[in-house]
């Protein structure tokens, strides 16, 4: 019984250092994303149609025109929602919440199994 739950803890924090490792990556690809374009935005403007006349441009103040917005915004929000995903306590779906879930499917299944077998 201990084997099988340390092998739960251990495959839980392979997934946790797998998120960990994600969110960096995103975090990377972000910043080195935005330097090149930033560097380059005196070159050329680079406009991404998204839907109905909106734009997500590589400018980084174009605030002037309200369908344009630049990446580094759009791209910040969701970085901020995965790092809030990655680095928060989950209040809802929590580790508590799994455990019990977990629990609860287990039970199902003896239940379905001892039917069956009877």
């Amino acid at each position: 019984m201990t084997l099988h739950l340390e092998e739960k803890k251990k495959k839980r924090i392979q997934n946790k250092v797998s998120t960990l490792k994600k969110f960096y990556d995103h975090l990377t690809a972000f910043i080195i994303v935005n330097i090149v374009f930033a560097l380059t935005s005196n070159i050329s403007e680079i406009n991404i149609h998204i839907f109905r006349g909106y734009k997500i441009s590589n400018l980084w103040s174009n605030f002037d025109h309200p369908k344009i917005f630049p990446l580094w915004l759009v791209w910040g929000i969701f970085l901020l929602l995965n790092a809030i995903h990655v680095f928060s306590v989950p209040l809802l779906f929590g580790e508590r919440w799994e455990n019990k879930k977990i629990e609860r499917i287990m039970k199902e299944d003896k239940k379905q199994a001892k039917k069956y077998l009877s």
